[in-house]
Parts: structure tokens; C-alpha cells; sequence
């Protein structure tokens, strides 16, 4: 089968269909638990709390058998995020199931005389789709480099879906 570009081939669903994190005005479950997640991961990184934040973005990526989403960075120049989480749903991961977020970042290394520094090839970091997993994207450090590294998901080999919830923060 060929691979799906999320990007390129997303369906367009009804915001009133597809808004499972609000009911009637109020939260719900599902958004509050993942909220806790995303709290108590960012307290443990970076002795923030969240309840000085408000939540700016929150939507649910699906992606399918042979599905990709390719690779792009996150252009945060129109808003003022401050955080940004993933928080992957699947409980069942296998290596051959696929699906990882890739970084790539460069390298750099320090010539012989230790007079210069040279790029090298592009370092990369994968992250596996677990549920034990979650992704913290810092965007007030370093000149908001979180915002600059390219990365991408790599073909979903599982017969079910990959889904992650990514949210973005901004102090209040």
C-alpha cells in the first residue's frame, strides 16, 4: 500500500464533530486528564505550573495505516506559545508498528585546533508513539529553537490508527 501524507490528504470534518475535549461549555474527562498530563510534565522539567498558563491550541492527530506526516517544523512566529505537548494514546506499540516522530538537528563538532566549530551530518532523535511517552517542547529557551527543528512521523505500519494529542500553552 502507498503512504498516506497527512498533510496533503487530511479530510475537512465538522468542528461540531470532531470537538471531543468540550461538552456543552464544560470540560470533559478526556480533556482534563490530559491537561493533568501535560501539567505534571512540565512542573517535572521545568518547575512550571500550569494554572499560570492558558491553553491555546489542543487538537487530536489520527494518523492510519501507512499513513506519514511529512516533514515540516512548527512556525510559531504568529502566536506566543510557550509550551507545546504530545501525548501519544496507543498502549500497544511494537518496533515494526513504525510510526515514530523524528527530530533531526545538526551536529556540530570542534576542528582539530579547536579553533572553529563545523556542522556534521544531521543528528536524529526518535520518539516511539506509547502511551508511557510524552513530548515536551520548550519554546522560551534558545530563541525558541523547538520552533526551528525540523521533524516528521514516519509511516504508521500498524493496522490501527497513531493517535497524539498536541497542545500549546501561553502564559497568562
Amino acid at each position: 500500500k502507498e503512504a498516506v501524507d497527512m498533510e496533503q490528504n487530511s479530510t475537512v470534518i465538522d468542528a461540531s464533530k470532531r470537538n471531543i475535549f468540550k461538552t456543552n461549555g464544560k470540560t470533559n474527562i478526556f480533556n482534563s486528564i490530559i491537561n493533568q498530563i501535560s501539567t505534571d510534565a512540565i512542573r517535572y522539567l521545568y518547575n512550571e505550573d500550569l494554572n499560570d498558563y492558558d491553553e491555546q491550541k489542543q487538537h487530536i492527530n489520527i494518523i492510519p495505516e501507512y499513513g506519514v506526516m511529512g516533514m515540516h517544523y512548527d512556525d510559531t512566529s504568529g502566536d506566543d506559545r510557550d509550551f507545546t505537548t504530545i501525548i501519544y494514546l496507543n498502549t500497544e506499540y511494537r518496533e515494526d508498528f513504525e510510526g515514530l516522530l523524528k527530530f533531526y538537528y545538526p551536529n556540530f563538532g570542534i576542528v582539530a585546533d579547536g579553533s572553529k566549530i563545523n556542522g556534521g551530518p544531521m543528528g536524529e532523535y526518535s520518539i516511539e508513539p506509547s502511551y508511557l511517552n510524552v513530548v515536551v517542547m520548550n519554546h522560551r529557551i534558545n530563541d525558541n529553537v523547538a520552533g526551528l527543528i525540523r521533524h516528521e512521523v514516519t509511516k504508521n505500519s500498524n493496522s490501527k490508527n497513531r493517535y497524539s494529542v498536541y497542545t500549546t500553552y501561553r502564559k497568562k
